[in-house]
């Protein structure tokens, strides 16, 4: 083996540990800084490492959100929205009832997210909600 394969080889194992060692706030924070930087591929992995931690629901909501924007998988986003809107994050809500409604036609279970959000005080939701009446 390369001296440059060792180097990267060990480089590799310690940024792997550094990831489990994380708690999900740090997790999420480390993305949210890599996002901001521009680095979204690095941003998208901590998002997720946070987010399958369970107690992040902005991780859960960004990750969702790069799962949708990268790749169209609304089916995957879609967990990961339910996920951060079962902790009532209001975007998560937001977003789950525009892709429901959107994708699915399926207006009142729609209402039914824009109607937690807009609990919440999302204008966008209320904006809808009026909308739709």
């Amino acid at each position: 083996m390369s001296i440059i394969k060792k180097i990267f080889f060990i480089v590799s194992l310690l940024m792997s540990y550094s990831m489990v060692t994380y708690s999900a706030e740090d997790s999420y924070d480390v993305g949210e800084r890599l996002r901001k930087s521009g680095n979204l591929v690095e941003a998208e992995k901590y998002y997720k490492l946070a987010a399958d931690r369970e107690d992040s629901e902005w991780a859960q909501y960004n990750l969702a959100y790069f799962i949708y924007q990268k790749n169209g998988d609304l089916e995957k986003a879609e967990e990961y929205y339910k996920k951060a809107a079962a902790k009532g994050n209001e975007w998560a809500e937001y977003n789950l009832a525009y892709y429901i409604y959107h994708q699915n036609g399926s207006l009142q279970k729609a209402r039914e997210y824009y109607e937690r959000a807009a609990e919440k005080g999302n204008q966008e939701a209320i904006k809808m909600l009026n909308s739709l009446k």
